[in-house]
């Protein structure tokens, strides 16, 4: 659990590890961010102030001074099919790998204007990108235009003009299976 800070009432910021650690807030990112070039030695005391603090990066924070979100965010059809949940898996374990997250809009409906609402939830969050999880049976103007300007990919078959898609090779998966 984060402590707060004295008398402020709000948790640990990067400024406070770096005057516990001795060191300069940018010392402190290189760190959190694994920088190569940051002495073991000064890891290890800015490592130990944030645990001592219990401070946690604020992604809204880094967000603001990246400009980027380091999310994925992913619109799936609410299921309790075993495939759907395997799917997503992969995608967040294979983002997390890669230093994302993964934000998932849930659609009860196929109907165009359940997707592009989750697809506007997604654009919300400012996500870098989307995994399309859904069989889209029409696209929109809306969704269209969301694919443009927001890298996506589709599975199930489905496709935009702007998007790529992500497929099993059925015939090999079948060829497979009966050998």
């Amino acid at each position: 659990m984060a402590k707060q800070r004295d008398g402020e009432g709000r948790p640990p910021g990067m400024t406070d590890v770096a005057r516990i650690a001795g060191v300069s807030a940018q010392t402190v990112s290189r760190v959190l961010s694994g920088h190569p070039n940051v002495q073991e030695k000064t890891r290890a005391k800015v490592l130990a102030a944030v645990e001592q603090l219990g401070y946690r990066r604020n992604n809204a924070a880094r967000m603001l001074s990246s400009g980027r979100s380091r999310a994925i965010g992913v619109v799936t059809l609410q299921t309790n099919f075993y495939s759907r949940a395997a799917v997503t898996s992969g995608i967040e374990h294979a983002a997390q790998a890669a230093g994302y997250t993964v934000s998932t809009a849930t659609t009860t409906s196929l109907d165009t204007s359940a997707i592009e609402a989750a697809l506007s939830r997604l654009a919300d969050q400012g996500v870098e990108g989307v995994v399309l999880s859904v069989p889209l049976a029409h696209s929109s103007e809306r969704i269209e235009q969301f694919t443009r300007a927001v890298p996506t990919i589709t599975i199930d078959g489905s496709r935009t003009d702007a998007t790529e898609v992500v497929a099993v090779d059925q015939a090999l998966a079948a060829r497979l299976a009966t050998r």
